[in-house]
C-alpha cells in the first residue's frame, strides 16, 4: 500500500472556506473498483486538511487487490485526528460504501462519530437560486472557474486501476491519482459554492439600504454582510435581483395604472343602490331601507390612479400600507412604488430567490 503525500498554497483563503474548512476538518474522497459495497473494494482513499493557506492532500492506494483491509485500518487512523469530515454525495454513496467494506474485515470504525456535511446535499438548495445543467462537482467547479485536466470519471478508471494493480502500468497509476486528486482539491473550490446559502435565510441581512425611483423603476440597493464568488442576475416576474461580489441590488417596474384599494371593514358599511356608493352604517340611518343593502367586500374600495410595483399576494406589509388590485377577483397585487421600505424589500428578494 502507498501513501502519497502533497502540498499547495491557496493564494487567497475565503470567508466560507474559513467557516466550512476548518483545520479540524478532513475532506475525503473514495475510488472503487465497483458500485455496490458488497463486491466491489474500495482501492483509493484521498484526503485534504488545511493548515492556513497550507492545502495537504494525501492519498492511500492499495498496490494490490490484496491491500483492501490495510488501506482501511490506515484511512481511520487518520480520520481519527478530525472532528469534522466533508465529500461530495458523501453520506450516500462514500461513508456506506466504506462502512459496509469495514463490516466485511470486522474492523471497528469511527465514521459515525464524526460531523459530516455532504456537499452535494449542502449545495442543492441553492436551485432556485442557481441554475447549472445538474449539480455534479465538476458542473459547480465550472460555475466557479476551474477547469480541470482530468477529463474521466470514476467508472471509466476501474480498468484503468486494474492495468495498474496486475502490471503496474505507470501511466495507469498517474492517470488513477490525478482523477482522485483532483476530486479532492475540486472539493475545496466547490466549497465557496456555500457562500450563496446565506440568501436563503428567511431574514436576509441587508447594510447601507437604499431605495431610489425614476420614471420607470423602483431600485433597491444594498450591502451584504458576505461576498459571493460570482455574480448572479435573477429576473423574475416581480422583478430582478444582482448580486455581485458584496452588493445586492432588486430593481421592479413601475406600473401606471388605475386601481382599487379594497375595505377591510366592510361589515360596517351599507351600499346605496341608486346611488352606487357606499356608506357607513352610521350615516346610513335615516335612509329609505329598500335603497340600501349590506356592502360587500366587492363594494367597498376606493380608486386611485398612481405608479404601483407588483408583488406576490402572500408579501406581508404594514397596517398603513395599502394593497391594490385591478378588480376584486384579479389574482395580481399592487402597492404603491412609494410605500417600498426595507421590510417589504427583503421578502422581495427572499421570494424572488425561492422561485
Amino acid at each position: 500500500m502507498q501513501k502519497i503525500i502533497k502540498e499547495f498554497q491557496l493564494n487567497y483563503v475565503s470567508d466560507c472556506l474559513n467557516q466550512f474548512f476548518t483545520k479540524d476538518t478532513l475532506l475525503f474522497d473514495i475510488e472503487c473498483t465497483g458500485l455496490s459495497p458488497r463486491t466491489a473494494q474500495v482501492y483509493l482513499i484521498g484526503c485534504a486538511f488545511r493548515c492556513e493557506k497550507t492545502i495537504t492532500i494525501v492519498q492511500f492506494l492499495m498496490d494490490d487487490l490484496s491491500e483492501e483491509e490495510s488501506l482501511l485500518v490506515a484511512f481511520d487512523e487518520f480520520l481519527k485526528k478530525y472532528n469534522n469530515l466533508m465529500g461530495f454525495n458523501s453520506t450516500r454513496f462514500d461513508q456506506p460504501f466504506l462502512e459496509e467494506r469495514y463490516k466485511k474485515y470486522n474492523l471497528p470504525h469511527s465514521l459515525k462519530t464524526k460531523n459530516h456535511t455532504d456537499l452535494y446535499l449542502t449545495s442543492t438548495k441553492l436551485k432556485c437560486l442557481i441554475d447549472l445543467p445538474n449539480y455534479k462537482q465538476k458542473s459547480i467547479e465550472q460555475f466557479l472557474g476551474l477547469y480541470r485536466k482530468d477529463e474521466y470519471d470514476g467508472g471509466q478508471l476501474i480498468p484503468v486501476y486494474k492495468d495498474y494493480a496486475i502490471n503496474k502500468n505507470e501511466e495507469a497509476l498517474k492517470l488513477v491519482l490525478l482523477h482522485n486528486y483532483e476530486d479532492v482539491k475540486g472539493m475545496i473550490t466547490a466549497i465557496d459554492f456555500l457562500a450563496y446559502l446565506p440568501l436563503l435565510k428567511s431574514n436576509i441581512i441587508l447594510d447601507d439600504y437604499v431605495c431610489e425611483s425614476d420614471d420607470s423603476f423602483v431600485r433597491v440597493t444594498a450591502r451584504l454582510p458576505f461576498r459571493v464568488p460570482n455574480n448572479i442576475n435573477k429576473k423574475r416576474e416581480y422583478g430582478l435581483i444582482i448580486i455581485s461580489n458584496n452588493s445586492i441590488s432588486l430593481i421592479l417596474d413601475i406600473h401606471r395604472l388605475s386601481l382599487n384599494t379594497y375595505l377591510k371593514d366592510f361589515k360596517n358599511y351599507v351600499y346605496h343602490t341608486e346611488e352606487n356608493i357606499i356608506i357607513p352604517k352610521v350615516l346610513a340611518t335615516t335612509i329609505d331601507k329598500a335603497l340600501i343593502r349590506p356592502a360587500t367586500r366587492e363594494d367597498c374600495h376606493a380608486s386611485l390612479d398612481g405608479c404601483f410595483v407588483r408583488i406576490p399576494e402572500h408579501i406581508e406589509v404594514s397596517s398603513d400600507v395599502r394593497i391594490f388590485k385591478e378588480s376584486f377577483k384579479s389574482k395580481d397585487f399592487y402597492i404603491q412604488s412609494s410605500d417600498i421600505n426595507e421590510y417589504i424589500a427583503k421578502q422581495l428578494i427572499r421570494y424572488i430567490i425561492k422561485h
